[in-house]
């Protein structure tokens, strides 16, 4: 039996394709070079098409790897960095960054115990001194700049439950109120709820559910009540020792933890009792990110959020209508406020814990 051997058909692709080929990698090059997109979704917005058009253009077309480090290659080089530039942080090397007004949007860079990069409008830093009422900002050194140099000093912060960030607040802002996030302190009890297991009866047992849901709300009644109200809940709660558990982790963190006081995270009466705007604002940023930025992406993108920023603020000054809050959360705040000062009139403990309980969630 013969075997016969035939060399593979290779059809030359028609110049028409080539030049439709040449033209779409221009586009994604450019595209490259000028966007913050993803590499590999512009390849596959302007090279897909191609692909399905004609099957003798495939050697043409670059694969998604080869065209991201050529392209990106070309990027690093016209902007003038390379990647070991941004091993270090100690060695990035910041591009000039300058608002529309010509103010330095790079307000602070340091490199003493660690780089720190502050970013900020010109508006943003007069905001800044003039604002009372703060969210959370994370670092001791961070406090110290912005106090220093924006001369900002705050009466109010609302923040989280970390330790080293209240004991840097308290350092830099002796005189500081500050108010801690009451859904982060719900999220803390939850958890604990989760680590001694009474996830399971807080759902199927209503009266385990109403005494773990007294304790987040005994932040509602005035710190001097607080007391009166955990002995009130003790005094009507079920025999269950993990739930025994549960209230010595919240005597020990919450009732009697020398650092932390009672006046951090009540919220009776008070108008912001979370920061979840700034929670908010940061899952929404990291959607608009592309994952792994450059640093000068990353610096132009905070860039564009000041001037939206500045946008906002003058919006406000001048008394044009803001984003609304839901109607939803608005009548949960009256109604909260309401029971409030009902319970001052009253002192009704078992009242005003027990109505509060039907509108917080702990889980």
């Amino acid at each position: 039996m013969k075997h016969v051997f035939s060399k593979a058909h290779t059809c030359q692709p028609s110049s028409a394709a080539v030049v439709q080929v040449k033209k779409a990698l221009s586009t994604a090059r450019r595209r490259v070079r000028e966007s913050d997109v993803l590499v590999e979704t512009i390849y596959r917005e302007e090279m897909f098409p191609l692909m399905h058009q004609w099957s003798d253009i495939v050697g043409d077309i670059p694969t998604a790897a080869a065209f991201s480090k050529s392209a990106s290659r070309a990027k690093r080089k016209l902007l003038g960095y390379t990647v070991a530039e941004f091993k270090v942080p100690e060695e990035v090397v910041l591009p000039e960054v300058t608002m529309p007004d010509g103010w330095n949007f790079v307000f602070h860079d340091s490199s003493e115990n660690g780089r720190l990069l502050i970013f900020i409008s010109r508006k943003g830093k007069d905001l800044l001194h003039k604002c009372k009422d703060k969210k959370k900002i994370t670092y001791k050194k961070l406090y110290e700049v912005l106090k220093g140099s924006a001369q900002w000093n705050p009466e109010e912060i609302v923040s989280d439950f970390e330790a080293s960030e209240l004991e840097a607040m308290k350092d830099v802002f002796p005189l500081l109120k500050i108010q801690g996030c009451n859904f982060h302190y719900n999220q803390c009890l939850w958890k604990n709820v989760q680590r001694v297991g009474l996830v399971e009866l807080y759902k199927s047992d209503p009266v385990i559910e109403l005494h773990i849901k007294m304790c987040a709300v005994l932040a509602f009644l005035p710190e001097e009540d607080v007391e009166d109200g955990w002995w009130l809940i003790l005094e009507t709660t079920p025999v269950n020792p993990k739930l025994t558990q549960f209230y010595n982790y919240f005597v020990d963190q919450w009732l009697d933890n020398p650092n932390l006081d009672i006046s951090v995270w009540n919220c009776h009466q008070t108008v912001h009792r979370t920061n979840n705007a700034v929670e908010g604002y940061h899952i929404k940023m990291n959607r608009r990110l592309k994952p792994h930025p450059s640093v000068r992406e990353l610096v132009k993108f905070f860039r564009n959020e000041a001037i939206y920023a500045d946008y906002l603020a003058t919006r406000v000054e001048r008394g044009l209508p803001g984003k609304k809050r839901k109607n939803l959360y608005v009548k949960l705040n009256t109604k909260i406020t309401q029971i409030e000062n009902e319970y001052l009139n009253t002192r009704n403990f078992k009242k005003c814990l027990t109505s509060i309980t039907k509108m917080v969630r702990v889980d």
